[in-house]
């Protein structure tokens, strides 16, 4: 009854279980503009306790846009999912690793993201297993994503290169990756195989 209005992804979240979307509204369209994707790669990881069908205990999108010689790293997103109580994206880890030759961001991009995550405990993890996870992970989908415009061109090379811990499984029906992430702990990693 009111028309057609357009919320900025950063003003649509307004907490645990709420968006910005009254009572007469539906959502009808979700608009990416070409050049926030173009010329990026990226990777989503999904950290979950079972294989199927999980609420994820914390998930990590990393974009990366690297330069012409693929030596640099132009540009990168890096966003979470239970990292804090809505979807937010690491600024502080993007501004650090921005310009970087590109195998330097790696190690750091986990420690600067967590400047701007507020985890919480909830019966699926603690707010320092989640902080662990972000650390991790962050790493991880930056290596998997600056690696396919490197032209690493074996997925399961490329994802033992990435998780340095060790690759215990690649299960391609499942389309997951096993990563021993802690000692004596095996997650399962949600991995957008080749």
């Amino acid at each position: 009854p009111q028309g057609i209005r357009e919320v900025p992804i950063s003003q649509w979240y307004k907490g645990v279980g709420k968006v910005d979307l009254a009572q007469d509204e539906v959502l009808v369209k979700i608009v990416i503009p070409r050049g926030n994707y173009e010329g990026f790669t990226g990777h989503y990881i999904k950290y979950a306790m079972r294989n199927a069908m999980d609420i994820a205990t914390l998930g990590v999108s990393c974009l990366v846009r690297l330069s012409e010689d693929k030596g640099v790293c132009e540009d990168v997103r890096l966003a979470f999912g239970v990292a804090a109580p809505t979807p937010i994206r690491s600024h502080t880890a993007e501004d650090g690793v921005r310009g970087l030759p590109v195998d330097e961001p790696a190690g750091k991009i986990g420690d600067l993201a967590l400047q701007d995550i507020n985890p919480r405990t909830s019966w699926r993890a603690s707010k320092e297993f989640r902080v662990q996870l972000v650390k991790e992970l962050s790493g991880g989908g930056y290596r998997y994503a600056s690696s396919e415009r490197k032209g690493l061109a074996d997925s399961d090379a490329r994802l033992r290169n990435i998780f340095k811990e060790g690759v215990t499984s690649v299960d391609r029906a499942q389309n997951i990756v096993v990563v021993k992430t802690m000692p004596g702990l095996a997650s399962a990693a949600g991995a957008a195989l080749d």
